[in-house]
Parts: C-alpha cells; sequence; structure tokens
C-alpha cells in the first residue's frame, strides 16, 4: 500500500459515506439496517472501477470491503456523537 493509496481510500471513506445514504433514501426503512452492506458493495465498486493503484481482484475487494467497512464505521460514530451533542444541548 502506498501512501497515495491511502489518501485516496480516505478521501473515498467519505464519498462512500454519501452514496451509502442517497442509496438508502431510495430503499424501504426496513433496509436501514442493511446499510453496512450497501456501504461494503459502494466501497467493491469504487475499488474496482476507480481506484488508481489496482491490484488482483481479490485485493482491490478486499481494499473496497475496507473502505465500506470504514464509512459505515465513521458515519456510525459521527452519528452517535451528534445525538449525544443534541442529548447535552437540550
Amino acid at each position: 500500500m502506498t501512501p497515495e493509496s491511502v489518501a485516496y481510500d480516505a478521501a473515498a471513506v467519505t464519498a462512500v459515506m454519501g452514496y451509502t445514504e442517497r442509496v438508502k433514501a431510495f430503499l424501504p426503512e426496513r433496509w436501514a439496517k442493511a446499510s453496512v452492506l450497501i456501504s461494503c458493495a459502494i466501497g467493491i465498486l469504487y475499488a474496482i472501477a476507480l481506484r488508481p493503484t489496482k491490484q488482483d481482484l481479490p485485493g482491490n475487494i478486499s481494499s473496497g470491503i475496507m473502505v465500506g467497512l470504514a464509512a459505515s464505521g465513521g458515519f456510525a460514530g459521527m452519528k452517535g456523537i451528534v445525538e449525544a451533542r443534541r442529548g447535552v444541548a437540550t
């Protein structure tokens, strides 16, 4: 893993967060629990189609899953912080 690929993946995490929320907006509410899977799928698509440092297919898939999981965890963490701050402010 090169420093450039880490920077690209870090930027992709933010994009995957946004795209996951856009996809979830079109899905029924009962699919909200599947947001981790949606995030991982979008991460895999990024890694296969757009990631500048190409690897073999299993390497790209694992990189995409890592990006998707990081995006999912980052979103959940930020959502928890915002909700906690709202609880303190009220």
